[in-house]
């Protein structure tokens, strides 16, 4: 039972109280994440589909291995799988083997895909500059870190808690 005197989560939050900061972290994720589906409907797309189709019209060829894809999207190969096989059946995008290693799969976007994806991007962009510039000075500070960074600093995380 906690007293006047013992801070509470919320209460402690100003110091850095972890499971605040982790509550909170993902409160603002799921309320971005909900916005930005909110730009994307209009042209029928989830946002895990828009990062999938956006990765390959940046790519060149705009075509990319399903594990670099993996890489990009930051979702796992099952996730990746399910969301490309909806694209291909959608024929936003074209899967065959990698001529090189017949074990690969390489994804190609289709001209549908590209249209579709450029019509949505404005959409998205304005949202997102919308959203962060409702942040306070400074709580951007260290959000846009590489993917190299993110990924480095993931694994920290979980090697700290993982019991395996």
């Amino acid at each position: 039972m906690t007293t006047d005197s013992e801070p509470t989560p919320v209460a402690n939050s100003a110091s850095g109280d972890p499971t605040h900061l982790a509550d909170t972290a993902i409160s603002v994720a799921a309320h971005l994440e909900g916005e930005l589906e909110e730009a994307l409907a209009e042209h029928r797309l989830t946002r895990a589909s828009f990062l999938v189709l956006d990765a390959l019209e940046r790519a060149e060829g705009h075509t990319l291995g399903q594990r670099e894809l993996v890489t990009r999207v930051r979702r796992t190969s099952g996730t990746l799988s399910v969301r490309l096989g909806r694209l291909e059946r959608a024929r936003m995008i074209e899967r065959e083997p990698d001529p090189e290693n017949r074990r690969s799969v390489t994804v190609t976007l289709t001209e549908r895909g590209r249209t579709l994806v450029q019509a949505a991007r404005p959409a998205y962009a304005e949202r997102a500059q919308r959203l962060i510039a409702g942040l306070p000075a400074g709580a951007a500070d260290g959000l846009g870190a590489s993917r190299s960074e993110e990924r480095r600093v993931g694994k920290e995380c979980r090697s700290r808690w993982s019991p395996y």
